[in-house]
């Protein structure tokens, strides 16, 4: 709290709202939700390339299996495949709520 003279020529306190901790601290959050939004993201882009890989692995595996190197046989795929079910559902739905998070703030500040 500063104490300043006022236009009554008395003493006044004058609280400091500390606006400059209180924005660095905002700017702190947005930059880790950014990193968690690009995480997300990326993780969500590498399950779904997954997700087809081994689809193809399962219906196609003559082929996948010869050109992953004998990795992506016909068991090992669906096995992934059927795995890979929950963690795209999850990132999915996080993306999705990321995307609507921004839409309703844009909304909110018109």
């Amino acid at each position: 709290m500063i104490q300043a003279i006022g236009d009554t020529g008395k003493a006044e306190d004058i609280q400091t709202s500390g606006t400059s901790t209180k924005a660095s601290a905002d700017r702190e959050n947005m930059e880790a939700v950014k990193i968690i939004k690009t995480i997300t993201h990326i993780l969500l882009a590498i399950v779904i390339i997954l997700f087809i890989l081994t689809g193809f692995g399962i219906t196609n595996y003559q082929i996948i299996g010869p050109a992953t190197g004998g990795i992506l046989s016909k068991p090992v795929s669906f096995q992934l495949h059927t795995n890979l079910i929950i963690p795209l559902l999850i990132l999915l739905a996080a993306h999705i709520a990321f995307t609507l998070g921004k839409k309703l703030q844009k909304k909110q500040h018109i």
